[in-house]
């Protein structure tokens, strides 16, 4: 992709005042400016690819330290004495070739500049021009150190910092990370369907999340906003020598911090010992242990936990490549098609490396082990499928655990004390004995439907002949027996507690916002009826997304921590997707 930057809102705006040029003795004298940061050097203008970019004559973030700089285009010679006079829509004037400056608003703003030759003090030229003041989204690792320093303690108050609390400090638009996480533990795990995911809600449903996210935030520090994470850049590196994907900076001490030790979770830096709330038993959303996770979820690790680039034992690393994101972007030509491919390959690999998959690397082996027995040829084509059958079983492991939960082939305890071990607290799979009744007439059909139900891949390897029923029957015994596993955070319902979850999605809307700029869309039509599940709310076009943000225009002000702009019904402001 050839974005530096992703500008979160665009808004209908006047086209800026140009005034003509002015003829002084003869010359005719023409002045232009620039915006200059820090960052123009190395990643150019922000958001000069946005075909809107071209109403304003430059962009200012808010609260940043800008520098404009004016010029004589035309009429002028090294030798004249030219002076600058800068005129601001609040009525303030100075002079000077270049000015810096702070705005603090997501608006538009006038600006007038007029040039003096020599003594003269009437102005030879004035212009107008119109600067657009927007939040830029770069690139994690494009960030200054300070500018990543203060994004990432500004985002760590929200962990530490209750929203009650927050509010009284900084306003109403602050959350705390606890309670967005708990509206997407609540979504994503309720057992008729996910209303976060595995639909066309997904993009809208995490965009919502993003903007509350990141206002929660900037009514903390109202400079900051929330970067992206491109992984197909660590993929890449990956691919051309790197050993590991472990050595990206995200997972520096000082960034986002590598898991590690007895609980699989951060153990140095600002994210160390991250707690997940436990004791929610009054909440509808918990698992057996009582902790704010997926209800298939028996995970009792206290702190919030990555088995990175683990899922059951078997090393994992597929990120998503450019060439899957280019893939995404080429092959899409309408919102549907669009909508339905984004959340799985350009994006779930993301969550399985970092999340990975615990307690199940024993319950894999046996299941070799028992492949390993079959008395079958020994081509390697056998060989082979085995190999394949069991990559399976251990990278899609937690799609086995909510495809049964939901399907209601999987029953929790209903309570199970912090020191009791995964090996007495675990999920019980319903009807097993019926599987092995083989004097049923319809056993072989309820062993499929068995099997359909808890691999999602089962299609991918019906053509194995000696695949038989009774193979089958051995395999679910054995996964349902050892509890099939756990996941780490980032791979359930309960991923926003983990930090480096929020520069994610902000990936998936780039690809989104190079469609609108490239015009690729040849449909943005929304379905009429649902389509992940007829009562599946958050999928469909007139649905609502509950979290809080400002959809902000130019006359909002973002100083003062509060919400304007937001259709709201209730205490938590909602909007159309």
């Amino acid at each position: 992709l050839s974005l530096h930057d992703a500008l979160p809102i665009c808004a209908d705006l006047p086209l800026s005042a140009q005034d003509g040029p002015t003829t002084f003795d003869d010359a005719t004298y023409e002045v232009t400016m620039k915006v200059w940061t820090k960052y123009v050097d190395d990643y150019g203008e922000p958001g000069h690819e946005y075909t809107w970019m071209s109403q304003y004559d430059g962009v200012v973030e808010p609260w940043r330290d800008s520098y404009l700089i004016a010029s004589c285009t035309n009429g002028c010679s090294e030798d004249d004495n030219r002076t600058y006079v800068w005129t601001f829509d609040d009525g303030s004037t100075t002079s000077g070739d270049s000015v810096l400056m702070k705005f603090t608003q997501v608006r538009t703003y006038s600006i007038g500049l007029s040039m003096m030759v020599g003594d003269d003090a009437s102005p030879v030229t004035t212009s107008s021009f119109s600067l657009v003041g927007r939040y830029v989204r770069r690139e994690v690792r494009q960030l200054s150190h300070d500018d990543r320093e203060l994004f990432l303690e500004t985002m760590k108050v929200l962990w530490s910092t209750a929203s009650a609390t927050g509010r009284q400090l900084y306003g109403a638009a602050y959350t705390d990370v606890y309670d967005l996480a708990a509206y997407h533990t609540e979504l994503a795990s309720d057992q008729i369907c996910d209303h976060m995911h595995d639909g066309l809600g997904f993009l809208t449903q995490h965009i919502a999340l993003s903007l509350s996210f990141e206002q929660s935030m900037q009514a903390v520090n109202p400079r900051v906003s929330l970067p992206y994470w491109d992984f197909t850049i660590d993929k890449h590196l990956y691919d051309v020598g790197n050993k590991s994907l472990d050595e990206s900076p995200m997972w520096h001490s000082e960034w986002f911090g590598k898991s590690s030790g007895a609980y699989n979770t951060i153990e140095e830096g600002r994210w160390s010992y991250i707690e997940v709330l436990s004791n929610q038993w009054g909440s509808t959303t918990h698992n057996s242990y009582g902790y704010m996770r997926a209800p298939w979820n028996n995970n009792n690790r206290p702190y919030v936990t990555r088995a990175q680039g683990e899922l059951c034992g078997m090393d994992y690393v597929s990120l998503p490549s450019c060439e899957v994101h280019w893939y995404t972007l080429d092959k899409t030509n309408s919102w549907y098609d669009f909508g339905w491919v984004l959340p799985y390959e350009p994006h779930g690999p993301v969550h399985m490396y970092v999340g990975g998959a615990l307690n199940c690397n024993s319950t894999m082996n046996l299941i070799l082990d028992y492949f390993t027995s079959l008395e079958l040829p020994a081509e390697d084509t056998y060989w082979h499928q085995k190999r394949e059958l069991e990559y399976l079983l251990r990278t899609d492991m937690f799609l086995s655990l909510k495809n049964m939960y939901r399907a209601a082939m999987l029953s929790m305890p209903s309570y199970c004390s912090i020191d009791t071990p995964f090996a007495e607290c675990h999920g019980t799979c319903t009807n097993l004995p019926k599987l092995s009744d083989t004097t049923d007439s319809n056993h072989d059909s309820f062993v499929d439907v068995y099997w359909t139900t808890m691999f999602a891949w089962s299609s991918a390897v019906s053509h194995y002949e000696w695949l038989s029923t009774d193979v089958k029957v051995q395999v679910i015994t054995m996964m349902c027996s050892e509890g099939i596993g756990v996941d780490g955070d980032q791979l359930e319902a309960g991923s926003p507690m983990d930090p480096s979850f929020w520069s994610i999605h902000p990936t998936m809307e780039r690809l989104w916002t190079y469609k609108k700029i490239t015009g690729t869309m040849d449909s943005e039509d929304w379905p009429k009826s649902g389509f992940a599940n007829s009562d599946c709310f958050g999928h469909n076009g007139t649905d609502e997304v509950p979290f809080r943000f400002a959809l902000k225009t130019t006359t909002d002000s973002v100083g003062d921590g509060t919400i304007s702009g937001s259709s709201s019904s209730s205490e938590i402001g909602r909007a159309h997707v």
